[in-house]
């Protein structure tokens, strides 16, 4: 599954916030607890806007002491919901535990958290291009993968570069120095890449997407991903992808807190 996340500009997240709270809308919340992430129920339940706006959400049920779970004050949280068809998140900090009144005067626990500065969209069926904070080396040769073995005898040169930003779908590589093949767009190409030590090397076949320079004049390609879905191995390396950038996602909403 692939996804890419845009942010709500100011304005339209405060309506989303307006619409989602006045219906009490279902919200999954999220904690990160050492190695361990946390899963809670919960709904919104009102907001107050001001010099210290917050939003107000019900205590899910802790189910080891049939009681309203409480939130340690300070506790960071992603919240996670669904609105018209779409999923949202956002990074916020519970600040208080507390009872409210519901309209209809029945009595809710609750809690207060920090009204959120980014709210996210994730939107699905478009790639999410994950920018790699360690070196990881790819290996490309013209011919696709059938070309592979010519390649790797020596038969057809083999160009070598690194990852720039990768996703499910595809990648965008880097050749070192001011050389590199000459590629058209659409052509058929192979790559070799691990993306660590522990993990195997991925043999894929892609398609040349974009062609261009950087400001230090290295050559810059674009590959779509092709195959994967009639290939054996095609969804653990689309799992071990999905990973690597979904967590690249959520690292990037906890550095906003």
């Amino acid at each position: 599954m692939t996804v890419t996340v845009l942010e709500l500009a100011a304005a339209k997240a405060d309506a989303l916030l307006a619409d989602v709270v006045g219906r009490n809308v279902a919200v999954c919340i999220e904690i990160k607890e050492g190695d361990t992430c946390l899963h809670y129920r919960s709904r919104f339940l009102g907001l107050s806007r001001g010099k210290a706006s917050v939003l107000q959400m019900e205590r899910p049920l802790d189910a080891s002491t049939n009681h309203a779970h409480r939130f340690q004050l300070g506790a960071k949280m992603i919240v996670n919901f669904t609105w018209q068809q779409r999923r949202y998140r956002f990074a916020t900090v519970a600040v208080q535990n507390s009872t409210f009144r519901l309209a209809g005067g029945a009595a809710v626990e609750g809690f207060t958290a920090l009204w959120p500065a980014v709210i996210q969209s994730i939107q699905r069926r478009t790639n999410f291009r994950a920018t790699l904070t360690q070196r990881v080396d790819v290996w490309l040769w013209q011919g696709g993968l059938a070309s592979r073995d010519m390649a790797q005898a020596g038969a057809e040169p083999i160009w070598h570069g690194r990852i720039v930003n990768l996703a499910v779908g595809g990648l965008l590589m880097q050749f070192y120095g001011r050389g590199g093949p000459t590629l058209q767009l659409n052509e058929r190409v192979g790559i070799d890449f691990q993306l660590d030590p522990m993990r195997p090397v991925f043999s894929i076949e892609s398609i040349v997407r974009r062609i261009s320079t950087n400001a230090d004049g290295a050559l810059e390609v674009g590959l779509q991903f092709a195959g994967l879905d009639s290939r054996l191995d095609g969804p653990e390396i689309q799992a071990i992808l999905y990973r690597l950038t979904d967590d690249a996602q959520r690292q990037a909403l906890r550095r906003q807190r």
